[in-house]
């Protein structure tokens, strides 16, 4: 017999995906701001690339931070709804 998702399991499922795909994309915009650094003779590590942080990319930065957070609430919300469930 296969087992029936709940439709509260279903969006568990759903959020932690959109999460996912949020962290890769804030992991990149990190990673391509990030400033590469070379080591340089009798100076030691130099930057070899200065990138700085745009303001578009700090607003991005922080609306997909704030996205995860909201989404981890509702996954957790979620999940304490689906435990209460159980216990009745």
């Amino acid at each position: 017999m296969k087992k029936q998702y709940s439709s509260k399991q279903r969006k568990i499922h759903k959020i932690k995906r959109d999460n996912v795909v949020l962290g890769q994309k804030r992991n990149s915009l990190i990673e391509r701001n990030k400033i590469e650094y070379g080591v340089v003779e009798g100076l030691g590590y130099v930057p070899m690339e200065s990138q700085s942080w745009t303001t578009q990319d700090l607003k991005e930065l922080s609306e997909m931070s704030f996205k995860i957070g909201k989404n981890s609430a509702k996954i957790q919300r979620l999940r304490t709804q689906i435990q209460q469930e159980k216990m009745l």
